[in-house]
Formats: C-alpha cells, sequence, structure tokens
C-alpha cells in the first residue's frame, strides 16, 4: 500500500476492516490519497474506484 508521504513507512493502516502495511509513499502529486495494490485484477480494481473512506492509522514505533 502507497501512503500519503506524512506516514512512516511500516505503519499499520485499517480500511473498511482490512489491514494493510504502508510499503511506499504516494507521489507528490498525490499526496494525501492511499493507493491499495491489487494484485493483477483490474476488473476489481476498477470495481473498487476512488472512494472517500475512514482510515485508522498506527504508526509504526522506532526500535531504539
Amino acid at each position: 500500500m502507497a501512503v500519503p508521504r506524512s506516514i512512516p513507512l511500516g505503519s499499520t493502516v485499517i480500511i473498511n476492516g482490512h489491514t494493510y502495511l504502508a510499503q511506499d509513499h504516494t507521489s507528490l502529486k498525490y499526496d494525501g490519497r492511499f493507493d491499495i495494490y491489487m494484485g493483477h485484477n483490474y476488473k476489481k480494481a476498477v470495481e473498487w474506484g476512488n472512494q472517500t473512506l475512514i482510515v485508522t492509522i498506527y504508526e509504526k514505533e522506532d526500535k531504539k
């Protein structure tokens, strides 16, 4: 999942009850959006489309 640059990589992101791992950042042009990888299932991605949803973020804790 690609997340806005304000969210640390490795953070846990929950959307619609599904848990994702922040693995990449979105481009500056799309900062503020989330990009969910759906594999090679183009039909599923098109059906999902663009949505406005509530997102819960658990930031990755730095181990010192």
